[in-house]
């Protein structure tokens, strides 16, 4: 019989996996069992924030602190809750409380500086204007060098380095209200339950391409992977991400493994505006906080880029693009036939795949594949079924027959 400590520490484990479902199903049994229970309470809070439910998220690091007051951890996870809901001074009160009961951890540095930064920002938000220096001024950018597809580099931009697993050092936002900055500090590493199998699946001598790779976890990741021997060819578009991006390859010593372009994919080549947030992402929000023009290529004319590495066949393809699968898909039908990748792509929280996606990958003749964590391998995914499945895990696979046998020969599909 399973304790409620091992429960918990299962608990614990799908979190940190990125099995956030499970995590959550076994973190509120607990409290059902004792609502009082403080690391359920403190966990699922942070769980919580994470996926955006910021006021439950509060409501449950709030109770944790208040029955364990002497556990300073908890306080600073208030703290960094209260700093993403945009509430600067509580947050500030509460990881005084931490401080004050011996918490002292470069993370709790790093967040007082971000909460200091937050309150003065809230101060001069009524007084600042759009010409004072440090602003974002888009019409100043060079023109040109937003539709360049090389990387690009900017040495005023704040980062914070952070390490995650493998010992693959990222540059960040030195920002705790970034979700990205925010995961890797509590979690360090990334939440998405593929990474364990994308760590077994990438070996030496493999090229991937990395489409929507944003600031690196998934390029950095199977660099690493490659231990010198292979190719990652990284596409991200927006031009924040692509110079921390930048900055990471040369922290690693990725040169001659990582080739980074900065343009995007679609059904058809050309320029295109993007929407990011305020950290310089893209975001699907079409009231983002900016927008930057792009390069787009297709997948089909992309390996006639002067960058793409010579002879290259690509292994795996990555896909994390704002809902634009179909199109880069669409725009990729001659490269697919003679690539045959792992397609790994992303849903939304709650997306289910589209009759028009589905279409797409049998007229590639892909199969559609979802991850068994507890195998670390695949199985083919259930149309029938599709709802049940995309709510258990948004990280979908496909491929055609050729590559598949090749997964299963090496013990990665069933």
């Amino acid at each position: 019989m399973t304790t409620t400590p091992g429960l918990l520490e299962q608990a614990i484990a799908h979190h940190h996996a990125g099995r956030l479902d499970a995590a959550e199903h076994i973190y509120r049994a607990l409290l059902a069992l004792d609502s009082d229970q403080t690391e359920s309470l403190h966990h699922l809070g942070v769980l919580e924030i994470e996926t955006g439910r910021i006021d439950e998220g509060l409501t449950h690091l709030q109770r944790a602190s208040e029955i364990a007051p002497e556990i300073g951890r908890y306080w600073l996870g208030l703290a960094q809750g209260l700093l993403i809901a945009q509430r600067p001074e509580d947050a500030l009160s509460a990881l005084d409380r931490a401080e004050a009961i011996g918490l002292d951890s470069p993370l709790a540095r790093e967040l007082r500086q971000s909460i200091e930064d937050a309150m003065r920002d809230k101060v001069d938000s009524t007084t600042r204007d759009q010409n004072q220096p440090g602003s974002r001024q888009p019409d100043e950018m060079d023109p040109m060098s937003t539709l360049d597809s090389s990387p690009v580099t900017d040495e005023q931009s704040t980062s914070l380095r952070l390490t995650i697993a493998d010992d693959v050092r990222i540059r960040v936002p030195d920002d705790i209200n970034c979700p990205t900055t925010y995961i890797l500090l509590e979690q360090e590493d990334w939440f998405d339950e593929a990474m364990p199998f994308l760590r077994r699946l990438i070996q030496p001598g493999m090229v991937t391409l990395d489409v929507g790779a944003n600031y690196g976890v998934y390029a950095l990741t199977m660099a690493k992977r490659m231990r010198g021997e292979g190719k990652v060819i990284a596409l991200e578009p927006a031009r924040a991400p692509s110079a921390m991006l930048s900055r990471s390859i040369e922290d690693n010593g990725f040169q001659d493994v990582i080739t980074l372009l900065r343009l995007g994919l679609s059904d058809h080549p050309g320029e295109t505006n993007i929407v990011t947030d305020a950290f310089g992402e893209v975001t699907r929000q079409k009231n983002g906080d900016a927008s930057e023009s792009v390069r787009i290529l297709t997948l089909d004319t992309l390996h006639r880029e002067a960058h793409w590495p010579s002879g290259s066949t690509v292994d795996v393809l990555r896909l994390d693009v704002s809902g634009d699968i179909h199109s880069i898909l669409k725009g990729g039908a001659e490269f697919l036939a003679r690539q045959d990748p792992l397609i790994m792509f992303g849903l939304a929280r709650g997306e289910r795949i589209s009759q028009v996606l589905l279409d797409i990958f049998k007229d590639l003749g892909m199969t559609l594949y979802r991850l068994i964590p507890a195998l670390n391998a695949l199985a083919p995914f259930d149309e029938d079924q599709q709802g049940e499945d995309t709510d258990r895990q948004r990280t979908l696979f496909a491929c055609g027959a050729v590559q598949a046998e090749h997964l299963r020969q090496r013990g990665l599909m069933i």
